[in-house]
């Protein structure tokens, strides 16, 4: 039998990932030098294409030009960020990741295929949650669904050199006329809420990240209902993760995208996401202090990483009251099948320290990037 030491997990989690023609659940072909160089070879190259496609569409109507989209600037959502988006990847149709996310089958990449956002169920999912939160009422989930589906092949056949099949952002506005939004415009305004759907390529991001752990005093993470009683793994009520705070995908980026920020002044890459609380005082800033705070995520990715004894594990977006993350859901359904054990909690940076020796962020548009440093806490990598 293969040995976990010698799998290249980043290549093999990437694999399904990119719903390549490798199939992980397989054991054939898990040691073939040449497969995981084809591996290597992906990641370096998938996703770096640049491409003249374009697609836009508002409420499922096609424009021509997405470059002219437009949004009023009396909608609740241009002024205050209180509406939810979505962001897919866009995967071949013959995918190997079906749409309910956990059968593989093996499959064919060509830049000539019909494609389909990736894992759509898991998106409207967090979609519909996200709505529901803040109280936004949104198109039917069917509706939707054929929006994402018709703005993915309309891309990707625009073009048919396209390497780079992209991603799909849905965003939902909340509209205006509301007091202090328009209303006293009157039947003059024209601030509906709207349903933008946008294909555009792959952001290209650097081959690894150094992060800077900051403690996050606005995110909603940590103190749900259940953990105010302090650190806990206990996963028994995880239903707890849908309070008024937490698990919404909304607009309102502008603390994220700041945090992301004051971490490249200070030469980092990204920012990695402490929780208050958990017994360490707020006005405890010393390093030790964020040794022994909890970790949630990113700015806009999750976190997860191997420890010494093979077990890939991930802060449980469930227990924490995070977004769950539709790349992190994949990586951890691919780790089990290659073999792997899975622990989703909740863990101290400290134990980021002491037990990693692979660390990865994820999302729709990294895929895995290796993390390199967390702080002054220096990681290997393959």
């Amino acid at each position: 039998p293969l040995k976990k030491e010698s799998i290249n997990m980043r290549a093999l989690l990437s694999s399904r990932l990119y719903a390549s023609t490798y199939t992980i659940a397989g054991s054939a072909n898990r040691s073939s030098p040449s497969q995981h160089q084809y591996f290597r070879n992906t990641i370096k190259t998938k996703g770096y294409f640049s491409s003249l496609s374009s697609f836009a569409s508002v409420d499922g109507v096609p424009i021509t030009d997405a470059a002219k989209l437009q949004c009023s600037v009396w909608d609740m959502t241009f002024q205050r960020g209180d509406g939810v988006f979505e962001v897919c990847r866009v995967v071949p149709s013959s995918s190997s990741i079906s749409d309910d996310n956990m059968n593989i089958t093996d499959s064919k990449m060509s830049t000539k295929e019909t494609a389909k956002p990736r894992c759509i169920n898991l998106h409207l999912d967090r979609l519909e949650r996200s709505a529901a939160a803040i109280n936004l009422k949104i198109p039917p989930r069917n509706q939707l669904e054929q929006w994402l589906r018709d703005a993915a092949k309309a891309a990707t056949s625009m073009d048919s050199n396209t390497a780079d099949y992209g991603i799909l952002r849905c965003i939902i506005t909340r509209g205006g006329g509301f007091p202090g939004y328009g209303d006293h415009l009157g039947e003059s305004l024209d601030a509906p809420s709207k349903t933008f759907i946008m294909w555009q390529p792959i952001t290209q991001f650097q081959q690894i990240f150094k992060l800077l752990p900051i403690c996050a005093p606005w995110h909603p993470g940590g103190f749900g209902q259940k953990q105010k009683g302090g650190y806990s793994n206990n996963d028994d009520n995880d239903e707890d993760y849908n309070n008024e705070w937490s698990a919404i995908k909304w607009l309102s980026y502008g603390f994220n995208v700041h945090t992301t920020r004051l971490s490249r002044t200070k030469g980092f890459d990204d920012a990695l996401l402490l929780a208050r609380g958990y017994g360490v005082p707020d006005d405890d800033t010393t390093a030790q202090s964020n040794d022994n705070r909890v970790v949630l995520d990113g700015p806009n990715f999750a976190l997860a990483w191997i420890t010494h004894d093979n077990t890939f594990c991930t802060p449980c977006w469930k227990q924490l009251g995070l977004l769950q993350s539709t790349t992190c859901t994949i990586a951890i359904d691919a780790a089990r099948r290659i073999g792997f054990d899975v622990q989703e909690g909740i863990y101290r940076l400290a134990d980021i320290k002491k037990d990693a020796k692979a660390v990865w962020v994820m999302s729709t548009t990294r895929n895995l990037i290796p993390v390199v440093s967390i702080g002054d806490f220096h990681i290997p990598t393959d």
